[in-house]
């Protein structure tokens, strides 16, 4: 029985410290806080500011490899973010948006029935982006815009146990610039009345950051997302509640250490989305979405989600008080 138990906490180690030079498989999320689902353009209108507060809720339990799902159970991880995004429309054509994250990520190695647990937590990097609206009216919207991701998140927390450096992927921030182009679309009554359609594409560059005192240089891949989702407004007495699906592609190119390719990093993926959002008055909402992956083509072995849940509170500000929602049925 010591046997075993010593041979147990010796893979153990070994696969810790394969974590720790990320040779392991990583998540599927670049390190820090999951921007790529907040990326979207701004919808205040001329003259307007909106405070939204998001939760966000990922669960990484799935080990794939290819489109292969394994049975393995041996690695987990949750990533718990809080995430403040403003946003301000200066006129009908422009308008500017800032995201601001605080990021804990928790993963548990487990084998022979021996674990060991190791977080990291901190600010996460900044978003800020400008838009330029090229249709802006009743039925028909279409942007676009840019931003810049700042490294304001650390990328020097430690496993406290091994006294080793965290991977990148379990850092707060990633340490690098990034440069974000998006273009979104929007129309009102598709199909029939009431229907909304909403489709959009964003490309994030990434630039490489130093780790282990310039020693190294680690880039996480550059990301191509592309949505398309359909909602209905239902209005009802002094609410607007508005259910919604959408699906997202999502494509990560592999990371990158010293130029050259770092395994298990990068793949396909597909999910499925779906959420309400109410609104009480023009002023203060609430919603909730639910997000399951439901393809992947991945790079080599990797962790990935199994299920992320949103939750937000938005706060809109206007320069003059605006009439509740009318009731039309």
């Amino acid at each position: 029985m010591k046997i075993m138990k010593t041979i147990g906490k010796i893979a153990l180690l070994f696969l810790m410290v394969l974590n720790a030079s990320f040779s392991f498989a990583q998540g599927c999320c670049s390190g820090g806080a999951p921007l790529s689902g907040n990326l979207d353009l701004a919808s205040t209108e001329a003259g307007s500011f909106s405070l939204r507060a998001i939760y966000d809720y990922n669960n990484l339990g799935s080990v794939v490899v290819g489109n292969k799902l394994l049975n393995d159970d041996t690695r987990t991880r949750l990533t718990k973010t809080g995430l403040i995004r403003l946003e301000y429309g200066l006129t009908k054509r422009w308008a500017f948006s800032g995201l601001f994250t605080f990021v804990r990520q928790a993963e548990k190695i487990s084998f022979n029935n021996i674990s060991n647990n190791v977080f990291g937590q901190g600010i996460g990097d900044i978003v800020l982006m400008s838009q330029f609206n090229i249709l802006n009216n009743v039925d028909r919207k279409a942007s676009i815009g840019g931003g810049i991701k700042f490294p304001t998140g650390s990328i020097g927390e430690f496993n406290e146990t091994l006294d080793l450096l965290l991977p990148p992927d379990l850092q707060p921030g990633t340490g690098a610039w990034d440069f974000i182009a998006v273009a979104q679309f929007l129309e009102n009554n598709v199909f029939f009345e009431n229907l909304n359609l909403s489709a959009g594409t964003t490309y994030r560059i990434t630039t490489a950051a130093p780790r282990f005192d310039q020693q190294q240089q680690y880039k996480f891949g550059n990301i191509l997302q592309s949505f398309v989702g359909f909602n209905r407004p239902i209005y009802l007495d002094k609410a607007l509640i508005t259910p919604q699906i959408t699906a997202r592609y999502r494509y990560a190119f592999h990371d990158q250490t010293n130029g050259f390719k770092t395994t298990n990093t990068g793949g396909h993926w597909v999910y499925l989305i779906g959420g309400v959002e109410t609104f009480f008055n023009k002023k203060f909402g609430i919603s909730l979405t639910a997000e399951v992956p439901v393809y992947w083509n991945l790079e080599g072995v990797q962790l990935t989600t199994t299920y992320k849940l949103i939750g937000g509170i938005v706060f809109n500000f206007y320069k003059k008080e605006e009439l509740e929602f009318e009731k039309v049925f």
